[in-house]
């Protein structure tokens, strides 16, 4: 890729994508899910990486945690409140490259209604791919931790034993393929 080639701009390959995340529960083991339905865009020049900029659009009413009774819960407003916040978004407009090489995305998600700064590490990104159909494909791997009390969303309850049902880290797990059509 050279200086010429100017801005590139990519699409969320949704079909090819994981947007999961991770919690400890009762202190003892993490729970475990996802969102299915998921959009965004990738704009940057290949001269300079730090102008990456993400655009990204969650259902949250895609949650799945592989228990429909839990889902509910969650996606309750005693959580994700997801029929009043229906999309969780989050917008970086910079990208540093780390001293190991790989990227720190700084950018502002917006859950339960509030948005707040989340740094995302991408922590592998593969090079550009040509596909069968001549699109250009690259993906990366990349990964946060939040807290849920920043966001609003303190559902909790205090264990006999001391500690707490949930805790307030999230940590988020992003497999992400993004696309461009080069004709």
């Amino acid at each position: 890729m050279t200086a010429s080639e100017g801005i590139r701009s990519y699409v969320l390959d949704s079909a090819h994508c994981g947007v999961r995340f991770s919690i400890r529960h009762f202190m003892i083991s993490q729970v475990h899910g996802q969102f299915t339905q998921v959009s965004g865009a990738v704009q940057y020049d290949p001269a300079d990486i730090g102008s990456l900029q993400v655009n990204a659009v969650i259902e949250a009413a895609s949650l799945s945690t592989g228990n429909p009774a839990r889902d509910e819960h969650v996606k309750s407003a005693d959580f994700l409140d997801a029929a009043q916040f229906s999309q969780i978004t989050y917008h970086s407009d910079k990208a540093e490259v780390q001293p190991d090489g790989t990227l720190l995305l700084k950018g502002e998600m917006t859950l339960h209604g509030v948005g707040k700064p989340v740094d995302l590490h991408v922590k592998e990104r593969s090079e550009d791919v040509k596909d069968p159909w001549g699109n250009l494909r690259f993906g990366v791997h990349a990964a946060g931790t939040i807290k849920r009390s920043d966001f609003g969303i303190t559902y909790n309850a205090v264990l006999e034993t001391g500690g707490v049902v949930l805790s307030d880290e999230v940590e988020i797990l992003l497999d992400l393929q993004f696309t461009r059509s080069e004709n």
